[in-house]
């Protein structure tokens, strides 16, 4: 087959979007087909001159713009055949709070309590709508998560513990996305043809989500295959982390020791993880490969997030996962592309 890559995108998750990129032209050097490479949207009219000279389309844009089913709704409307999932159910596993949501209604795992500034009154942090003051110091009555409902790579992650802290990472969550992505559209548009992208993207600041804190052991279990018979890969703990949280550094940057492979859950956790994150995958329309979070306090499993298109990059999980059954990954893109 002849494919088109499709990578870059304008979110704060641009750089692992570009390493992801690497590592899937490496993956695909593994298998017989050829393949184009394009960086959205600086090539995006490059690729539209093309696009029906590709059998497949391997969309791999972390963030906004891209995982977002904005790339994949395009590759819908030219009638192109494309890895992943479909637009729908990106637009929304990125929205942390809508796929909480739905996830809770589904009945089967705990979800953490969250909150949307503006949407409603935050009643998971005691208090009402009116006693919030950002000058206010007082200790929440239980920690929180604050980062961006739609963004990912722990980017403007903070936890907070004091209504000062809460506030501040809010803020934080605001200016951190929109100057990423500012930087990431100002770069674009001084390269080549020297074109703006800023009248095409008049909406990239995220909005926060704050979390309830949840005590416990992080696991993250990866999904591959046909939505109607999805595999669940070896399930993986993250532990001995040595900042507060998994942050960027951690993920990207580190040896990767604090990423080990769980073979000491027991034989139920195992099983209740697995049976659970298959059925997210199916009820939520996943396809091709999704990467879901949980928390575990005693026997208690706590739902976290989706990503629809996981990191592809050598510190990522889903390569290891992959790696761990004694496949290559040529192997995992013939999965790909064929699910």
């Amino acid at each position: 087959m002849h494919i088109a890559l499709l990578t870059g995108g304008i979110s704060p998750e641009r750089p692992i979007s570009l390493r992801s990129n690497e590592w899937l032209q490496t993956f695909l050097k593994e298998t017989k087909h050829t393949y184009d490479v394009y960086d959205i949207p600086e090539e995006i009219d490059e690729f539209l001159s093309r696009y029906q000279s590709y059998d497949q389309v391997i969309p791999y844009l972390h963030g906004r713009y891209g995982e977002d089913g904005a790339i994949t709704g395009l590759c819908e409307s030219l009638g192109l055949r494309y890895v992943g999932s479909p637009s729908t159910t990106h637009a929304l596993c990125i929205d942390k709070f809508h796929t909480n949501c739905v996830v809770e209604h589904l009945g089967i795992v705990h979800v953490p309590k969250s909150w949307v500034p503006g949407i409603h009154v935050p009643k998971m942090l005691g208090f009402s709508e009116e006693t919030i003051s950002p000058t206010k110091t007082d200790t929440l009555p239980a920690p929180v998560i604050v980062k961006p409902n739609c963004g990912g790579s722990t980017v403007a992650t903070n936890k907070a513990s004091t209504i000062q802290k809460l506030f501040t990472s809010i803020e934080e969550v605001y200016q951190n996305t929109s100057a990423l992505t500012a930087k990431n559209i100002g770069t674009l548009g001084a390269v080549g043809s020297k074109k703006s992208f800023l009248r095409h993207f008049p909406d990239y600041t995220d909005r926060p989500i704050v979390q309830e804190y949840i005590e416990g052991e992080e696991y993250t279990v990866g999904v591959v295959g046909p939505n109607s018979n999805p595999e669940v890969l070896p399930i993986m703990q993250i532990v001995n982390i040595k900042a507060e949280l998994f942050d960027w550094q951690e993920k990207y940057e580190s040896d990767g020791s604090n990423e080990i492979f769980a073979e000491h859950l027991s034989e139920h956790l195992r099983t209740e993880l697995s049976s659970i994150s298959k059925k997210i995958y199916t009820q939520l329309g996943c396809r091709g490969v999704a990467r879901i979070d949980y928390r575990v306090r005693g026997n208690e499993i706590f739902f976290l997030e989706v990503n629809t298109f996981p990191g592809a990059t050598t510190a990522s999980f889903i390569p290891k996962m992959w790696r761990k059954t004694g496949r290559s990954m040529g192997d995992f893109m013939e999965m790909l592309l064929s699910a």
